[in-house]
């Protein structure tokens, strides 16, 4: 895969994060204050709304994600290791395009 075809990737999954960022952040604007529900429902509701951020944040996550990896195509810094400065192995980047790291060191991250 070459850059460009990354750098389209990258943008296509950009723009359907955001989609459903602003999906989930206007599912939590319509959700009533647990206040004004039911007692019961009350807990239902304000469940949702924690489910609904943590996702939220979740894809904010990946849009920052895929946001810095635009930025190092940009800079021409695009699939070497942020840790090692090796590259990254094309198996990774094509499962994780976004990815800052080599699979030896995030390895070593992920045992840390």
């Amino acid at each position: 895969m070459n850059i460009e075809d990354i750098q389209k990737k990258l943008e296509k999954e950009r723009l359907k994060v955001q989609k459903q960022i602003d999906t989930i952040d206007k599912s939590i604007q319509s959700l009533p204050d647990s206040e004004i529900a039911e007692e019961f429902e009350g807990a239902d509701i304000m469940n949702s709304k924690i489910e609904s951020f943590e996702i939220k944040d979740n894809m904010e996550t990946l849009l920052k994600d895929i946001n810095l990896a635009l930025l190092r195509i940009k800079k021409n810094k695009y699939g070497v290791c942020e840790n090692c400065k090796l590259n990254i192995e094309p198996k990774r980047l094509d499962l994780y395009p976004f990815a800052k790291y080599c699979t030896k060191c995030m390895d070593e991250f992920d045992n840390e």
